[in-house]
């Protein structure tokens, strides 16, 4: 089974390991143009989980990724694929209105009318709470990651950035395998 990660650079691990947010801005990894920083990835919590999980890792995360963008790169990749052989998790830029929240719905019934194993969080608060308007179910996170994070008094990268640290990668990945457990979402 594969786990597929779509998201922006907190999906990516950006600054986990060294200074780079995306593998472009080193030299050394400037063809994989707007992908993970594989040195950051290693450590992040997509990699953690898929390694807790005995998954392969597809992550599909790039810069500048907005709801729109992660919904069709991510539909774009399952694809012709064999749903019972993929399981998905992507963590959406901030909500800004009802629209951008009824586009995650919408794909979120949409993995569920195709049979694809799901589950999809916010990295930032629900503006206003807008989520809370909606009937989440359990394949949407009803806690943003930055919010989890915050509440467990989690580290940054650097103090001057809002990157979390390897210790709150970890955080999150047990928080999310422990309600992939608890809802059978593999």
């Amino acid at each position: 089974m594969i786990l597929y990660v779509n998201g922006n650079e907190h999906s990516a691990g950006a600054k986990l390991v060294n200074s780079y947010v995306w593998a472009n801005a080193d030299k050394a990894y400037w063809a994989l143009e707007d992908r993970p920083h594989p040195d950051n990835l290693i450590v992040s919590w997509s990699s953690r989980l898929a390694s807790l999980a005995k998954l392969s890792l597809m992550n599909d995360c790039r810069s500048n990724a907005s709801i729109t963008s992660i919904i069709e790169r991510t539909n774009e990749w399952i694809e012709g694929r064999q749903s019972s052989d993929i399981f998905v998790v992507i963590g959406f830029p901030s909500i800004a209105e009802d629209e951008s929240f009824q586009q995650v719905l919408t794909e979120d019934e949409q993995l569920t009318n195709l049979g694809i194993k799901h589950l999809f969080f916010m990295n930032h608060k629900y503006k206003d709470d807008i989520g809370f308007k909606y009937s989440l179910n359990n394949n949407i996170l009803e806690t943003s990651y930055s919010e989890y994070l915050h509440s467990k008094n989690a580290s940054k990268v650097m103090l001057s950035n809002t990157y979390f640290d390897s210790n709150a990668h970890s955080l999150w990945t047990n928080y999310l395998l422990s309600h992939i457990v608890k809802y059978n979402l593999i």
